[in-house]
């Protein structure tokens, strides 16, 4: 899931720049939190887990992974404020927090299936 998170990562990147190249700086600002729970995730398995080699457990990686959703989702609060229309903020709201959620539970889902703790839930 690293690759696809880092493939995730580098779409917003190319959405950020076509928004700031088109004169849209707060959509461009806007987009930047939702790069927060792929990031997190990039972070503890390519820094912690491969290059550093530390001992992470599953319950550790489901609590950074929550916390990124929650840190996310406040951030994208305080960015739909830079949205003017209403019809925008609440479709920008509420289709980034479904994003931010799904993507939410297919890392955990697989950081489970990696420890061994979701098969055990499932037998």
């Amino acid at each position: 899931m690293v690759i696809e998170c880092i493939v995730i990562i580098g779409f917003f990147i190319i959405m950020e720049i076509v928004f700031l190249r088109t004169h849209h700086k707060p959509w461009a600002l806007a987009m930047l939190p939702l790069g927060i729970v792929p990031l997190a995730f990039v972070i503890l398995e390519l820094v912690f887990k491969r290059l550093l080699h530390a001992e992470i457990t599953v319950m550790g990686a489901v609590v950074v992974i929550t916390v990124a959703v929650a840190i996310e989702a406040t951030l994208l609060g305080f960015c739909s404020s830079l949205i003017e229309s209403k019809r925008s903020k609440a479709s920008y709201i509420s289709i980034s927090n479904t994003f931010n959620l799904a993507l939410a539970i297919i890392l955990i889902l697989n950081i489970l299936d990696r420890g061994g703790v979701l098969s055990a839930i499932l037998s």
